[in-house]
């Protein structure tokens, strides 16, 4: 069986470049356009997804609240999270790493490095 992927960002594009290009290497992957929509999935499905790659900036339930609620339910607590983000400063990154993000990876990240973090991950 597949490990399955939630890709949760606002950025269409982005969802699908990541769904081709996690998908040729042989993930299922799901796609959120935000916050709420992918904390709805979860938390119908406790279990669905074996890691969740993540914005930090969308509306309705920004990325580092959504890393916060996943934190926060003990039915996720071995969910790896990685943040997927175009905020780039010191103090979102260690934002990020404190509110439980496994890895912090900045756009544009290349092909390769997401593949090996996600495998790491």
């Amino acid at each position: 069986m597949n490990s399955r992927i939630l890709v949760v960002d606002d950025d269409e594009f982005i969802r699908v470049l990541m769904q081709e290009m996690l998908g040729q290497v042989g993930y299922d992957v799901e796609v959120a356009e935000d916050g709420q929509a992918a904390w709805e999935a979860l938390d119908a499905v406790p279990g669905r997804c074996d890691l969740v790659l993540l914005d930090k900036q969308m509306p309705r339930l920004d990325g580092l609240s959504l890393l916060k609620r996943i934190r926060g339910d003990g039915r996720f607590g071995d969910l790896p999270v990685i943040i997927l983000t175009a905020d780039t400063s010191p103090e979102d990154v260690s934002e990020g790493l404190a509110a439980g993000a496994h890895y912090y990876l900045t756009k544009p990240s290349t092909e390769d490095v997401l593949k090996v973090v996600i495998k790491s991950a």
